[in-house]
């Protein structure tokens, strides 16, 4: 289940600016580390 998630994530990164994805990379990050 995680995979399908980390491929909806992916595919909507292509979406975002630049500046969105670091905040996006930051914030999976912060996640990560929470759990």
């Amino acid at each position: 289940m995680s995979l399908i998630v980390n491929f909806l994530d992916l595919f909507n990164l292509h979406k975002l600016s630049f500046e969105e994805k670091l905040d996006y990379k930051q914030n999976c990050n912060k996640k990560q580390k929470d759990n």
